[in-house]
């Protein structure tokens, strides 16, 4: 009498037989080989079903071997859907998912698309002690859609097994990494409102991290993420502090690049404080002057004067969503070049009419009004407007000071009235010895 695990071995071989058989059979309707195949392999799984669990184990972990390696998907999909449907062959489940993680490696992206989606359905609420496993075949499945150019696809098939509430049993990291590669494919995808998503799910986790390639990874992802919702400021501000990794062991030229990225996404960014600091950082910053375009960030930090002629070849490097077109009809970079513009003529002209400076800009005049009013209006310069005459008024900081001693006097010298009328109304009250002046 032969053991289990030979008649196992045997039934297995039958299935390959059937395989081998029917694939020399070109003319055999497609449905009846599928049949076969499919016949022989639930057999052995009949068998399987009565046997100890050791047995159950090894006997569909080589089923599911010896039918990946045939590369017959069909059969392969009747296998699982018969272990999931069978009351007997529960603890069969663990090893049928590692065998299946195992081997998808070795099939087409084309059978990973076709099978791994209905295993997954199949698999349904039996994942609760299989998160792990879940996991990487979910990972291979995005990497299979990834490859097909679906990005979207490939994240949204590992988002779907919300890693925050398994990350007791992926670990910390393993969530970090999942979270960043989901936020890589909605970039891929231009999905960026996700892809912002995504990253702020994996930075609740990332002070936890000690693997430093994931932080890495997380920091650069983050600022692709700002780079590509256009939020240039602090898109520059990680890609400068990527510039200083060198002693995560970073090769040269990826320093270079992310220094590089730093510039780019300084000069796109809008006027203002934060601008301001990083054109200090990286004009400083010694490696900055065989940058791409170091002549306009010397220009943009000195405060000089920049004709939109100048900027052509830089703009032409521009990635695409680096050219959008902002609710005023200006590009990204037309919008932060025409800002820097009137800041550098505030350092100039004590004030100007709007014609000359809509000449200055080459932009209409109207619309040259509008840029200062917003830029007023936003606390990115000190003007103000007088719309009778046409012309705007440029503050120094100097005037700013006088301007707020002036009011600081008024309400003193209002507060010494007030004292006066108080104790004038109210003589019995304790006399006010010293009264508020401006010098104090």
């Amino acid at each position: 009498t032969p053991t289990t695990a030979t008649y196992t071995r045997s039934l297995c071989g039958r299935v390959r037989c059937v395989q081998e058989t029917v694939s020399t059979q070109s003319t055999w309707d497609i449905n009846l080989k599928d049949s076969l195949m499919a016949d022989a392999a639930i057999k052995v799984l009949e068998v399987l079903s009565k046997k100890p669990t050791e047995e159950q184990q090894k006997g569909v972990e080589q089923l599911i071997v010896d039918t990946i390696v045939k590369k017959d998907i069909a059969t392969l999909e009747k296998v699982v859907q018969y272990v999931f449907a069978s009351q007997h062959l529960t603890t069969a489940h663990k090893a049928m998912l590692t065998a299946i993680k195992g081997k998808i490696k070795d099939m087409e992206n084309e059978e990973v698309i076709a099978f791994v989606p209905k295993l997954l359905e199949m698999m349904g609420n039996k994942t609760l002690a299989n998160e792990v496993l879940e996991y990487d075949i979910r990972c291979q499945l995005a990497m299979a859609y990834s490859d097909h150019g679906e990005y979207t696809l490939a994240a949204r098939s590992l988002a779907d097994i919300h890693l925050d509430q398994v990350k007791e049993k992926l670990g910390i990291e393993k969530v970090v990494e999942g979270y960043v590669k989901i936020t890589e494919f909605f970039l891929y995808g231009e999905n960026n409102a996700d892809a912002y998503t995504y990253i702020s799910k994996a930075s609740l986790y990332i002070d936890e991290v000690k693997n430093d390639t994931i932080i890495l990874k997380h920091k650069y992802c983050y600022a692709q993420v700002y780079d590509a919702n256009l939020k240039f400021s602090q898109a520059a501000s990680l890609y400068y502090n990527l510039s200083q990794k060198a002693s995560f062991g970073l090769p040269e030229a990826e320093l270079l690049a992310f220094l590089t990225n730093a510039v780019t996404c300084t000069l796109l960014a809008p006027s203002g404080t934060q601008r301001s600091r990083l054109l200090t950082l990286l004009y400083k910053d010694e490696r900055t002057k065989v940058v791409a375009n170091y002549d306009l960030l010397e220009k943009m930090y000195l405060e000089r004067f920049i004709k939109m002629s100048e900027v052509k070849k830089f703009e032409e490097g521009l990635k695409p969503h680096q050219k959008s077109v902002t609710v005023e009809n200006y590009t990204v970079l037309q919008k932060a070049v025409l800002e820097h513009n009137v800041l550098a003529l505030s350092k100039i002209y004590n004030n100007i009419s709007f014609d000359q400076l809509a000449k200055l800009l080459e932009i209409p005049s109207d619309k040259a009004e509008g840029l200062i009013a917003s830029m007023i209006s936003e606390g990115k310069i000190k003007a103000h407007l007088n719309q009778a005459d046409m012309f705007a008024y440029f503050e120094s900081d100097k005037e700013m000071i006088q301007r707020f001693n002036d009011l600081i006097a008024n309400l003193c010298e209002s507060l010494n009235v007030l004292i006066e009328e108080t104790s004038a109304k109210y003589p019995g009250l304790k006399s006010i010895k010293s009264q508020v002046s401006p010098q104090h």
